[in-house]
Parts: structure tokens; sequence; C-alpha cells
């Protein structure tokens, strides 16, 4: 099963996934850290304007960005 690794980043900074998540394809790894991510992502959701989770896979290939902001509105219902 493939691993695939969140790091955050922001311009400047960056905080590297040393663990990873083993998930069938891309589409179930975002699920996975969506689902773990949302609720903290809310509660301070005015802490993280301008980062995102840069995705990438065991080869350190970057597969997808992701705004967290993008995170947050499709946690919500509506």
């Amino acid at each position: 099963m493939p691993r695939f690794f969140f790091h955050v980043v922001r311009t400047g900074h960056r905080v590297e996934d040393t663990i990873g998540v083993d998930a069938p394809d891309l589409d179930h790894a975002i699920a996975a850290v969506r689902a773990v991510s949302l609720d903290q992502l809310e509660q301070e959701e005015r802490a993280w304007p301008g980062w995102h989770f840069e995705v990438t896979d065991d080869a350190a290939r970057v597969l997808t960005d992701t705004p967290f902001a993008a995170i947050i509105s499709r946690g919500r219902p509506g």
C-alpha cells in the first residue's frame, strides 16, 4: 500500500511529515488526514492563513498542494 506524507507549509516555514499515512490512493489519504485535522483547523482557523498541506509520495514527489482553507470549507455542511 502506498504511503503519503502531509508536510505543513507556508512561505518560509515547513514542518516535515516523517511518519506518513498508508492509503490505497491519494483520495483516501486526503480523506483520512482531513478527518483527523478538520476539528483542529476549524478551532484555530484564524491562526492558519497561507498554510497548506504539500502531499508527497514515498519518493518525495509532490502530488498535490491543499490549502488549509480548502479543507475547512469542504468540511462544513452546506
